[in-house]
């Protein structure tokens, strides 16, 4: 993790699964509300602690999706195919074998 601001720890935001990326963003934006960071400094430092294919499609986003954290977060998640679809997960769950 990446060295914070007054001592809080800032997690770098990966691709390994939806749950690690959620509980990424979680702490990040725990930690901008720790650090009581004006309004775009939490856009200033994200880029940095974002990891392979994240950054490479933060590198693709236009200036207006880069503009909002929201609309950032979503546009990451979504190009990275990070959204979790509940179609998907119906159809792993009814393959599961169970048995009585």
């Amino acid at each position: 993790m990446a060295s914070g601001i007054q001592g809080l720890t800032l997690p770098k935001i990966s691709t390994d699964s939806v749950e690690e990326y959620n509980r990424s963003w979680k702490r990040f934006e725990l930690i901008a509300v720790a650090n009581k960071w004006e309004n775009g400094k939490d856009l200033a430092v994200l880029p940095a602690l974002l990891r392979g294919k994240l950054l490479d499609t933060y590198s693709s986003l236009s200036d207006a999706e880069k503009a909002d954290l929201a609309t950032l977060k979503s546009a990451l998640a979504e190009r990275a195919g990070l959204v979790r679809d509940p179609l998907v997960s119906a159809k792993k769950f009814g393959e599961q074998c169970q048995e009585p």
